[in-house]
């Protein structure tokens, strides 16, 4: 099976797969910025993916809090 290709942009999102992928990817970029960086290292990783509040998902911690309302719901169906 091919590994899913994630999109470049918020904007190209269009599954929820798609959206949970970018959050994710946007949060692994954010833990793997060394401790010690420079400045620098934070403001372009917010330059190249800033987050959006037109798009939700554009934010690191968008698909943690999705997983845990989708679980939610889970229990609260079960």
């Amino acid at each position: 099976m091919a590994k899913r290709k994630i999109p470049e942009r918020p904007q190209d999102c269009v599954t929820i797969n798609d959206k949970v992928a970018y959050s994710n990817m946007v949060r692994e970029l954010w833990e793997n910025i060394p401790y010690d960086a420079p400045p620098s290292g934070v403001s372009d990783l917010l330059d190249k993916y800033p987050f959006d509040p037109a798009y939700p998902w554009s934010h690191p911690e968008w698909s943690a809090n999705y997983a845990r309302i989708e679980l939610k719901k889970q229990r609260a169906q079960s």
